[in-house]
C-alpha cells in the first residue's frame, strides 16, 4: 500500500492558502500561474479582527492572511520530492524514472504543488490531469 498519500477525498481537497486582502467565501482564485484554480470556502482570516471581546471565533488552523481553499480538480494529494524549488501552484512533471521537477517542457505533467517546495525536498503535490 502506498505511504505517500496525505489525504484524499472523493470530490475535493481543502488547504490553507495565503490570499489577497478582501478575499471572501465564494471567491474563485488562481493558485500560481500554471492553471490551478481554487474556491475560497472561508473568508480571509485577519488576526486583527479578533480579540478577547469578539463574539465570532477565528477559523481554526488558519494563519493571518489565509483562507481555507478548495483546490478544484484535485482529489488526491501525495508527497513527492521535487528537484528545483517550486512555488504554490507550480506544475509538476515526472521524468518517467522516478524523478519530479517543475521546469520540464517534454516530461509528463502529473499535478500541481500545493505548497512552496524547497529544492530537492519533499512537499505536497495534488495529482491532476493536464
Amino acid at each position: 500500500m502506498a505511504k505517500n498519500t496525505n489525504r484524499t477525498r472523493d470530490s475535493h481537497v481543502l488547504i490553507p492558502v495565503a490570499v489577497a486582502a478582501g478575499t471572501v467565501s465564494g471567491d474563485v482564485i488562481a493558485l500560481g500561474a500554471a492553471g490551478l484554480t481554487g474556491y475560497a470556502v472561508t473568508d480571509r482570516y485577519v488576526a486583527a479582527d479578533y480579540d478577547e471581546n469578539s463574539i465570532t471565533a477565528p477559523p481554526q488552523g488558519l494563519a493571518d492572511g489565509e483562507a481555507s481553499v478548495e483546490v478544484i480538480g484535485v482529489s488526491r494529494v501525495v508527497t513527492l520530492t521535487v528537484a528545483g524549488g517550486v512555488a504554490l501552484g507550480a506544475a509538476i512533471y515526472s521524468d518517467g524514472a522516478g524523478g519530479y521537477d517543475g521546469t520540464s517542457t517534454t516530461e509528463v505533467f502529473v499535478g500541481y504543488a500545493l505548497e512552496a517546495i524547497t529544492a530537492a525536498e519533499a512537499g505536497l503535490v495534488g495529482l491532476a490531469r493536464a
